[in-house]
């Protein structure tokens, strides 16, 4: 039987993500918000695993041009945070990362904070 992390029940999901209403949601606040894989694809459990998720309104998903599905800019921001996230919460760095999930997403040599990048998202998101 699996363990819940961090004490949580099995029903709740994990996620390390900041709160960033009301772009997203680091928890399922009610039944219309998506679960959306930051990293998807062949890292969709990974993402799920590590708590790398997010709970986005529809809109905000994939039912409108500014969704994260179809707003490249927002995507690779909300992974260059989470990149950031993981590996703040997990002590790695980021070739731990690479090896991870393949890749690195942080494009700046400057290090960043997080309310920094929750700023930028939400100019991209609510411009």
């Amino acid at each position: 039987m699996a363990l819940a992390p961090q004490g949580r029940s099995m029903k709740e999901e994990f996620c390390i993500m900041p709160d960033n209403p009301p772009i997203w949601r680091n928890f399922r606040e009610y039944d219309g918000l998506h679960r959306h894989e930051i990293f998807h694809g062949p890292n969709r459990q990974r993402s799920i695993r590590d708590g790398m998720v997010i709970f986005l309104p529809p809109e905000l998903h994939n039912m409108s041009n500014k969704g994260i599905h179809f707003n490249p800019e927002f995507e690779e921001l909300v992974k260059e945070l989470a990149q950031v996230i993981w590996m703040d919460y997990y002590s790695m760095g980021v070739d731990a990362f690479r090896i991870s999930y393949g890749r690195n997403y942080i494009t700046s040599t400057i290090p960043r904070s997080v309310r920094s990048y929750i700023f930028d998202i939400r100019e991209v998101v609510l411009s």
